[in-house]
Order: C-alpha cells, then structure tokens, then sequence
C-alpha cells in the first residue's frame, strides 16, 4: 500500500495508461503521447528493477508469483 492504495491498482493505472498512451501514439502520430509512452515505460522499469532489489536485498526472499 502506497499513500493508502493498494500496489496492485497503481500497477493497473500503469498499465492502462501506458496502453492507452501507446495506442494514441501509434494512431495519432502525436509526439507528447510518444514522450508519454517512453517516459512510463521508464517508470515501469524502475519500479520492477526497485521490487527485485526489495526481494533480493531487504526481504531475501523471492516471491515466485511475483517473478512468475
């Protein structure tokens, strides 16, 4: 939970929006959404890259569904 919501809905809103994003970019040729798109997707990488260190270093535990 992060500022009161639940991880799992924020990772939701990533995802769509990045959709979204990407499918305004692809269609509309518009510049801001392809600046949008990299943008989350460099959001999403170091979230993912920040709950691996989190597994490995601070629980020291994997979390197979996590990983899966």
């Amino acid at each position: 939970i992060v500022f009161g919501i639940p991880l799992a809905f924020i990772g939701l809103a990533h995802y769509y929006v990045s959709t979204i994003a990407h499918m305004y970019a692809a269609i509309g040729k518009k510049r801001k959404a392809r600046y949008l798109t990299i943008i989350l997707a460099y959001a999403g990488l170091i979230s993912s890259i920040y709950f691996v260190y989190l597994q490995l270093i601070v629980i020291q535990s994997i979390c197979l569904f996590c990983m899966g």
